[in-house]
This record gives C-alpha cells, structure tokens and sequence, in this order.
C-alpha cells in the first residue's frame, strides 16, 4: 500500500484512535440498548457456546483467581483430564481481567461489557495501523478504523468472545512488520505477534499465515520495476532471513504454552485425520452472492454453508473503486489483486482451507446439538 503526503486538516494521533474506540463502542451499545440487552436491559447474550461453555469458564477463571486456586488439571471433563487447552484457547486474554469487578451472578452483563470494550479496543488499534502505515493523522481514518470494528466477522461472531482478540492485534502485528521491513527493527513485530499468538493461539496461527501473505506482498511492493522477483529476493536475502528469525523465535517462545496444549489436543477427535479435507475440491459456488445481501447471514446460515465472506457490498465497490482509480499504478494494482486472490484461494480451495484452520476441518454444531447448548449448561471449564 501507498504512504500518500500527510493532509491538511490534522491532529495528533492518540484522539483520532481514541475517537474511533468511543465510536465503535456507542455503536454496539446502541444496538444492545434497541434489543433491551444487558446492561441496556433484561435480555443476554448467552447464546449458543456463549452461554453452554464460556459462562462456565468464565466463572471458573473468575474464581481461581480471587481464591488463588488455578489448576491445570479438572475433573469436570469426564473423569478428569488437562485443562490447560481450555484456558489457553478461552481465557488468557488480557481483556479479560474486567469480570473480575463484576459478582459471579453478574456475570452476563460483564461478558456484554468485555464485547463492547474489545470492539472499542479494535477501532482503537486500526485507526492507529491505518495512522502510522499511511503516515497521516486525519480525522476519517476513525471512520475506516470504525468500520472495521464493526465488520461482518464481528457482527457474527461477537459471541465467539475469545476470537475478537485477533482483530485487536493484526494491526498492530502489521504496524510491527511494516516498521521491521522500513527500518530491520523487529521488537514490535515480535512483541504483538507473540502477544496475538499466546492470547489465542488458533487465530494467531491464522494472523501467522496471513501475515507470511503480506510479506510476500510487500517483497513485490518494494521490488524496483523492470527487476524479477528473484532478483529481489537476493538483494532483499538480509531482510527475508530477520523476517523468518524473528518469526521463527517467536513461535519458539510461545512454546511453553504451545506444547502442553498440544498434548493435550492430541487426546481428542482433533487428531483425526480425514483425507476429503485435503481433496482440491471448490468450496466456493454462485450461491455465495447470496451472503452479500442485507440480512442475508443468520444463525441458520452459520450451521450449514459454504466459506463464509465477511464483507458487503459496499465494500467489494470500494475495492472495485481501488483497482480503477487513476493514480494507482498498474503495479500496486496487480500486487494488491494478488494478494486478495491468494486470500480467495484460501477459502475457496478445500486443501488451502483445511490448513488455515490448523489442519482440520472447520465444522459447527448441528442444528439439535445447537439446540440441546441452549437448553442446558455443558460443563467444560476448569
């Protein structure tokens, strides 16, 4: 992406994000505040795994940690088991602390207040990116930084309370790795890329694939015109080595979580392998138009569809506006149609999509197993 001349009409950094974060949030509460819930009113959002298992783990974290009684191992799964995969992949979001100033019996409201507070913190850090990586401190970056807060995957996944943490660091891990491509320093890259990964290391593994995209992208970003891009990777071997050290040593450090979660992940179904997730099969067909229609995503399309695409309309006009504008050049144009291709062909291509999601199938409940989570309390916390 470009970095254009600073405009006009400026401010210092800090207010614009934090605009942005006061936006996000009044937006969502607005929307709690029309369906009355709480702390708005007398409804929750317990819904689905939200209230079959995250309340139950959230109870659990809130009380080993005002009892100073945390254990790594539970007898509430079957006849007791690890529980340090439960609490990596639940519960070691720094955001989370906030239900600790809340009663156990209160702790729907704190769960809709930890909602709000991260899509504010999401507004928050990519108005911040979109400040630093287009050198710029004007005030419509909150609009962009805001709608990103809001995007579709938020909008359908917000319950998913442990997954919004990944969008909170993707753009500071970015903002990181565009500074360890500018100028070799790789301290923040390595500090919020660890933080993303150790937070929740099933979409930190994503942020890791995506970020290696965007590498490559920039490699062709860089890339002198007229030369090949194997000529560019000689002159650049200096940078593609610190990239791939300093990513390397960073998995590297999250290991004394990384390993005994997979340890204990080895004792489930996870490790099943099915060789038609690997089949180079098209996942993507005409009917997937449909999701960009207004109300066009529901619960019931969650439990049954193809390669969902967080994104609208309004959006695909945007990037439509971005390949036919005329002062972009042709380069930066094809560069950036890679790179949304290589992203496409991810979801689109069953192989790809299998190893986005760490080599399993993405899968979610049935219709009656959704139906049994609400109904009753599934006890799988620690």
């Amino acid at each position: 992406m470009g970095q254009p001349k600073m405009h006009n009409r400026q401010t210092s950094r800090w207010p614009v994000a934090i605009f942005s974060g006061l936006l996000s949030m009044m937006i969502i509460g607005v929307v709690l505040g029309y369906y009355h819930i709480t702390p708005f009113g007398n409804h929750n959002l317990l819904i689905s795994d939200m209230g079959g298992q995250y309340l139950s783990f959230f109870t659990a974290y809130r009380h080993a940690i005002l009892a100073h009684s945390f254990q790594a191992y539970s007898f509430s799964q079957s006849i007791g088991g690890n529980a340090l995969p439960n609490i990596a992949y639940y519960l070691l979001s720094p955001f989370n602390l906030l239900i600790l100033f809340f009663p156990a019996a209160h702790l729907p409201t704190a769960l809709s207040l930890l909602i709000i507070v991260k899509i504010g913190a999401i507004g928050i850090s990519m108005t911040w990116f979109l400040q630093t990586h287009f050198n710029t401190r004007h005030w419509s970056t909150a609009i962009f930084g805001t709608a990103f807060s809001c995007c579709g995957f938020v909008a359908l996944n917000y319950f998913t309370v442990m997954w919004l943490d990944a969008l909170i660091w993707l753009p500071l891990v970015i903002m990181g790795l565009d500074r360890l491509i500018a100028t070799g320093h790789g301290g923040q890259f390595f500090g919020w890329f660890w933080l993303s990964i150790v937070t929740n290391y099933y979409l930190g593994y994503m942020t890791g694939l995506f970020v290696g995209y965007y590498f490559i992208y920039q490699l062709f970003e860089t890339k002198p015109a007229g030369e090949r891009i194997w000529q560019t990777m000689r002159t650049q071997s200096t940078l593609i080595w610190h990239f791939i050290l300093t990513t390397l040593l960073c998995g590297l450090s999250t290991m004394f979580l990384l390993i005994p979660t997979g340890l204990g992940m080895l004792t489930t179904a996870k490790t099943a392998v099915k060789p038609s997730s690997y089949l180079p099969v098209l996942q993507i067909s005409w009917k997937t138009l449909s999701q960009f229609g207004i109300g066009a995503a529901n619960f019931t399309t969650r439990l049954a569809h193809a390669p969902t695409v967080f994104t609208s309309t309004l959006v695909l006009l945007l990037a439509g506006c971005f390949f036919v504008h005329p002062q972009l050049s042709r380069a930066h144009k094809w560069h950036g149609f890679g790179l949304l291709l290589a992203l496409f062909l991810s979801m689109a291509i069953r192989t790809l999509d299998t190893i986005w999601h760490m080599f399993q199938t993405p899968a979610g409940f049935s219709i009656p197993e959704r139906l049994l989570l609400q109904l009753c309390t599934h006890h799988d916390g620690f």
